[in-house]
């Protein structure tokens, strides 16, 4: 084994006895506390983290059992059953089993098979019984009805991903395999009207475009954390189809110009830049637009000739300038340990494409500590090579 995994394996085995006490402190509480929808969840996360990052790691007697304790809890949390007395028992005598799995990979020791087996046949037995909740839970019913209200409303997508896309190691189709994971995705369109001369081609930049169409019960929010990890310098736009026509309407009754893609941007005090509103309106083309930015000049170089700085002046400022940007750099790769969102580091992994190796790792919600963080990210690394999104 080398020294690196036996790093990534300790600090699994941290990280599962500090989840492992959060599931027993939880189940305690719930006794008293059956209807705590938060505490179910909490509970919730940690054992599909467990089960999660066992099974990345190859500890399939740990991560199958879970599994197992992991379905009656989504019951619960679901409002599809209720925390009796015998289920709670039942699953703090889970936890119990549970930690002796784990010190057995992580020891040698032996476990009691026929204790394992009889406890996962309970686990199933009580997943599949009918005992459920003698009036809704009001969240549970509160979700049906939100979800009802904007059943079949749809949305039109038009995304343009930042140039760097590819640069990163990002894979632009993982995109729409998330958005048909929260509805129906339909007419799919590639633009490739951006694409250059063959020869002028850079394999590494991303010229295209996709529109989209998106029937979901899920509201806007949904959508757009989708991409979230691309977000930056994409040109993004999401339009409910219903809204979509009104303001075409509008648009048409009142002889004004629609507001198209850069909203935001206007509602926010931005205007679009000059040769934006030239390239749209078909006054000048892309290309004659990047020739003419490219021949703007810079401050130091104005500065020059106009007299006000010598030359050594201007790189004397601009070597303090790369100093600065170097610092900072530096600061922000010192951070000793960080929190981050768990759904984030699953979408993150997921953007790596399958031929990196990272497409076996789907810790969907889990509840991961820093070092095990740290381990996974380097893993991710490792694998990708993309240095470019940490």
């Amino acid at each position: 084994m080398s020294n690196d995994f036996a790093q990534f394996q300790d600090a699994f085995f941290e990280e599962a006895g500090e989840h492992l006490a959060v599931v027993e402190e939880g189940l305690l509480a719930l006794e008293q506390h059956p209807e705590d929808l938060d505490l179910l969840n909490k509970i919730f996360r940690s054992a599909h983290s467990i089960k999660g990052t066992s099974g990345m790691f190859g500890f399939n007697a740990v991560a199958q059992f879970t599994h197992k304790m992991e379905t009656l809890l989504d019951l619960l949390r679901n409002g599809q059953k209720v925390v009796s007395p015998s289920i709670a028992d039942l699953l703090l005598k889970s936890t119990d089993c549970l930690k002796t799995l784990i010190e057995s990979v992580k020891t040698g020791a032996a476990v009691d098979e026929t204790t394992v087996q009889q406890l996962t046949s309970e686990l199933a037995t009580a997943s599949q019984s009918d005992e459920k909740p003698s009036s809704p839970n009001p969240k549970a019913t509160q979700t049906v009805s939100t979800a009802g209200s904007s059943q079949g409303q749809i949305y039109l997508i038009t995304w343009t991903p930042p140039e760097w896309l590819f640069r990163r190691g990002l894979d632009p189709l993982q995109i729409t395999k998330e958005l048909r994971g929260i509805g129906n995705l339909t007419d799919v369109t590639l633009d490739v009207s951006r694409l250059p001369h063959l020869t002028e081609i850079d394999p590494e930049t991303c010229y295209l475009s996709w529109h989209m169409r998106l029937a979901t019960e899920k509201d806007r929010k949904v959508i757009e954390a989708v991409f979230e990890f691309v977000r930056e310098d994409s040109k993004l736009v999401i339009e409910e189809c219903e809204a979509l026509s009104v303001k075409r309407k509008a648009s048409e009754s009142e002889n004004e110009i629609r507001v198209t893609n850069d909203e935001q941007h206007v509602e926010d005090g931005e205007p679009k830049p000059l040769g934006e509103i030239l390239v749209e309106s078909g006054v000048v083309s892309r290309e004659t637009l990047d020739q003419a930015l490219a021949q703007q000049k810079r401050v130091g170089q104005i500065l020059v000739e106009q007299h006000a700085a010598s030359p050594q002046q201007v790189e004397q400022a601009l070597q303090k300038q790369r100093q600065q940007e170097s610092a900072a750099q530096s600061k922000k790769t010192d951070t000793a340990s960080i929190r981050v969102d768990t759904d984030k580091i699953d979408k993150l992994i997921n953007l790596v494409p399958a031929w990196s190796g990272c497409s076996a790792i789907n810790p969907a919600n889990y509840s991961v500590g820093p070092s095990l963080i740290s381990s996974l990210m380097s893993l991710v690394i490792k694998w990708s090579g993309i240095w470019g999104m940490v």
